[in-house]
């Protein structure tokens, strides 16, 4: 459990809490010390995640008495929206055949309070599995922050948002071509993770409003077609990575207009 009192303590206590909707992304990676850490492969780990079909079901219940049942809950087609971080991981420990068994008892459990479906959604570690998702009991899928992963391959210490957001791309393309769910992008704000890692960091440079637009714009374009016309941002406030779309000292609500602008255009 980390990060739920912003939640629980903040949003959904919030007098205008009704004007936005929210879904639960059970972030299960590894708790590493990135405070910081000179690279990557160099973080400390302080508390390892793993997973049992037991804790699938404790937190289910844990969503159904707190999340669930909110009106704001975030539907598509109807269904709850509950995303899994890493299903790969899941599978280590799960298996697939596990993965499934967990899924579907999910799915009973908030059909028999009333709630409808759930849509089961991958956001970023697939486990090498595109081509099955579905098959895994999974509905759609996304890739959190593309050109943060990927990024790399263009070289160097630094390179511009512009050539990230090139990588971004092609990287909604592939997982569109490979994945048998539908694919929804996701439009990063920038990229610097140099507060975690120093020199061993990556960071975009030369991020501006405009460009970002641009991306979003082009996400929309991706997605014209769709019945579902989904698109992600990354993120509302993840300052120790530079992707922020929450007003600040420098920007202001420059990136929030930019925003609106894509939306709207």
């Amino acid at each position: 459990m980390f990060y739920h009192e912003q939640l629980e303590r903040g949003f959904l206590k919030a007098t205008n809490r009704s004007r936005l909707k929210f879904a639960i992304m059970w972030a299960n990676h590894d708790w590493k010390n990135v405070y910081p850490a000179r690279r990557p492969e160099d973080a400390a780990l302080l508390l390892p995640q793993t997973h049992s079909a037991e804790d699938f079901r404790n937190v289910t219940r844990y969503c159904l008495d707190r999340y669930f049942h909110q009106p704001n809950y975030w539907r598509i087609d109807g269904a709850l929206v509950f995303a899994i971080f890493d299903v790969g991981k899941m599978i280590d420990f799960l298996g697939e055949d596990g993965l499934k068994r967990s899924l579907d008892e999910m799915r009973k459990s908030v059909q028999s309070e009333g709630l409808g479906e759930v849509h089961i959604q991958s956001s970023n570690g697939h486990g090498g599995r595109e081509a099955r998702l579905r098959e895994l009991g999974v509905d759609s899928a996304t890739e959190y922050h593309p050109f943060s992963w990927t990024y790399t391959q263009t070289g160097g210490f630094t390179n511009t948002y512009g050539e990230g957001a090139a990588v971004c791309v092609a990287a909604w393309k592939r997982q569109r071509s490979i994945c048998n769910v539908p694919f929804f992008p996701d439009c990063p704000v920038g990229f610097d993770d140099s507060p975690r890692f120093g020199m061993g960091a990556h960071p975009a440079v030369n991020r501006s409003p405009d460009q970002f637009e641009r991306l979003v714009r082009g996400a929309r374009h991706l997605v014209a077609d769709d019945r579902r016309k989904i698109v992600y941002i990354s993120a509302w406030n993840e300052w120790t990575e530079d992707h922020v779309l929450l007003p600040d000292t420098i920007w202001g609500y420059s990136y929030l207009e930019a925003l609106k602008r894509a939306a709207r255009g």
